[in-house]
């Protein structure tokens, strides 16, 4: 795949380790992967605790989470609602997109 390696490489997902299901963990897998094989790997994750944009690093991994708290239902919380945490996650990405060029894989 020409082109791609060493690709700045984003990850968006609902849930992201510590305590969340399996498919976090699978994203977390592929991104120690990716980090392993020389991508610069950015984890993008919901957090319905909070309103606001938080930077950690979990397991050598840095991550963004976008709090969802004023969204309109619980994104943990989806029994055949409407979750309407996706325009938060949306405003979110269009802005980085925007600004931050270097992106060249976003995956979700």
């Amino acid at each position: 795949m020409s082109g791609v390696e060493g690709a700045a490489i984003w990850l968006v997902t609902d849930v992201y380790p510590p305590g969340c299901g399996g498919s976090g963990w699978s994203t977390h897998a592929l991104a120690r992967t990716l980090d392993r094989r020389g991508h610069s790997v950015e984890v993008i994750s919901i957090d319905p605790r909070s309103s606001g944009v938080s930077q950690r690093v979990f397991d050598g991994i840095r991550g963004v989470e976008v709090g969802v708290r004023s969204a309109r239902r619980n994104p943990l919380r989806r029994l055949g609602g409407r979750d309407y945490a996706h325009h938060h996650i949306e405003r979110y990405l269009g802005e980085r997109l925007r600004t931050d060029r270097h992106v060249r894989i976003l995956h979700a």
